[in-house]
């Protein structure tokens, strides 16, 4: 399955294994990546590699779902396949005093140095 952005021709292709678990893979505009090279963000990694930024022409962004169908990894590829940056999303779930959850948060790897 593919979706399409309106706005430009972002497009996220949905794949599905035989369990049922889904991998959306990213492919941005040249568009997109154009804006996003000298741009700066307060996002976090995570969302910003969702976004776009830090994605080569023609790379794309590849996110694994765990079997919840909860993002869990999210990797950019250059344009050959090759895993540049990879971000994964802690599934640890804590409780505060109110009861409500949190995941926790992600921890990037990007050209080989960890930063949380």
């Amino acid at each position: 399955m593919s979706t399409t952005n309106n706005r430009n021709a972002d497009r996220t292709d949905f794949r599905y294994d035989e369990h049922g678990s889904v991998t959306e893979i990213l492919i941005f505009d040249p568009k997109t990546i154009e804006r996003n090279r000298n741009a700066a963000t307060t996002a976090s990694a995570w969302d910003a590699v969702r976004s776009g930024v830090g994605v080569s022409m023609g790379g794309t962004v590849t996110i694994a779902h765990d079997q919840n169908r909860r993002p869990v990894e999210v990797q950019v590829r250059g344009v050959d396949g090759d895993v540049l940056a990879q971000v994964e999303q802690l599934q640890r779930r804590r409780s505060n005093r109110r009861g409500k959850t949190d995941m926790g948060k992600p921890i990037s790897n990007i050209a080989g140095t960890n930063v949380s």
